[in-house]
């Protein structure tokens, strides 16, 4: 049905004037109807006026855009104003060829499926409040930042994976006075993935660490899994791992390699992982290799071994009355701590004299040294009596 009434050969002029008007009304109006067609530039509204509007009326009476049966831009369209949304009452919402959607003051907003088959490129902020899905390759030419957990489906792939997320590390500046901790836990453990300790007076027994509490929100039944690089950020002192140390609740637990404890150094780590269906934490590796320490002294009145520092003292060409004082500094010395003292007398008989803490369990401790030979003297530190017990006695023949 035509908008306007043909003009008739019989038509007076008043007629033709009249019907004239009517269509530059027509033309100067704010809205399209279903059936008619903007070619070229059609201005909405000019630059000054930013409340005009452009209504595509539907063929049953609606009139906003999310009520409409469809909105088709093609070739070079423009869409701007203060906002565009098309939700989820719009049917058709096409845009081919070059078209262009302008930001708005108020941003645009997706409220349904959005799915890109080619290029979706955006540059302002985007606000998507249901599915994006893209079935094409993806690329992003600058960082991404996701504030939520991001799942995939599939692999993710990556050139390196970098901790440089705020929380990614979380450290303990000194453990202070504590000899031995059960369930240690720390702000921010959950989502770390490093953790650095700080052993800043003694050695550390850690019996278990506290379990991720996160890895029950994802998916496949909450069978999620966690790795974790544990380091020894102290400069002098060790930390050990207690392998399935009751001391912890269960689930804090470590299971170590060949059950046996994991003694962690000054500056290293171990990888640790955890697993919702084990639900212990599994040391991946023993980094600490077989070093021997020693201290070595040609000749001395007092010879102090440092149970920190020394798996063994030796004394080259003892020349004078040796006094051996008791290992410092006692209080970082653990259960079972071996030490091993190895004399070697520069050829005239020296007495020995012991500090309190040394004490004869496999024979006397020797008084004296002999001309010219060597002497081996092996300890073991018994921690509920404060004692370095002589378990063994080698004099050399």
């Amino acid at each position: 049905m035509p908008l306007v009434t043909p003009l008739l050969i019989s038509d007076t002029f008043r007629t033709w004037l009249t019907r004239t008007n009517t269509v530059i009304d027509i033309l100067n109006s704010n809205t399209v109807t279903a059936t008619v067609n903007a070619v070229g530039v059609y201005a909405v509204s000019n630059t000054t006026d930013t409340t005009s509007s452009l209504t595509i009326h539907h063929a049953t009476g609606g009139k906003t855009l999310a009520n409409s049966t469809g909105l088709f831009l093609t070739g070079n369209t423009t869409v701007g104003g203060l906002n565009f949304t098309a939700n989820s009452l719009c049917n058709v919402f096409t845009v081919s060829s070059n078209t262009t959607i302008l930001q708005s003051p108020g941003g645009i907003t997706v409220s349904y499926a959005l799915a890109a088959s080619n290029t979706l490129s955006v540059t302002g902020a985007t606000t998507l409040a249901n599915t994006l899905a893209v079935t094409g390759a993806t690329t992003f030419s600058a960082n991404v930042s996701v504030a939520n957990n991001l799942t995939t489906s599939n692999t993710v792939y990556a050139k390196s994976v970098l901790f440089s997320e705020t929380g990614a590390v979380v450290s303990n500046t000194a453990i202070g006075a504590n000899a031995s901790i059960n369930d240690f836990t720390i702000t921010g453990l959950a989502d770390a993935s490093v953790l650095l300790i700080n052993p800043d007076t003694q050695n550390l027994i850690l019996t278990g660490l506290t379990a991720p509490t996160n890895l029950t929100t994802l998916l496949n039944s909450g069978n999620g899994a966690k790795v974790l690089y544990l380091q020894n950020s102290g400069g002098t002192y060790k930390i050990t791992l207690k392998h399935a140390s009751a001391s912890s609740t269960a689930t804090n637990r470590f299971v170590t390699v060949g059950g046996a404890d994991v003694i962690i150094p000054a500056g290293g780590s171990v990888p640790l992982l955890y697993v919702v269906a084990e639900s212990r934490w599994r040391v991946l590796a023993q980094i600490e290799a077989h070093v021997t320490r020693a201290q070595n002294v040609v000749t001395g009145t007092t010879v102090t071994p440092n149970a920190d520092s020394d798996d063994i003292v030796s004394i080259s060409a003892q020349a004078t009355a040796l006094i051996l004082a008791n290992p410092s500094p006692a209080v970082t010395v653990v259960q079972g701590q071996k030490l091993i003292v190895r004399i070697k007398d520069d050829g005239v008989t020296h007495a020995i004299t012991y500090g309190n803490q040394y004490r004869a369990i496999q024979s006397s401790l020797p008084s004296v040294t002999i001309a010219g030979k060597i002497l081996y003297l092996g300890f073991i530190y018994n921690s509920t009596d404060t004692k370095w017990d002589l378990v063994a006695n080698a004099q050399e023949a």
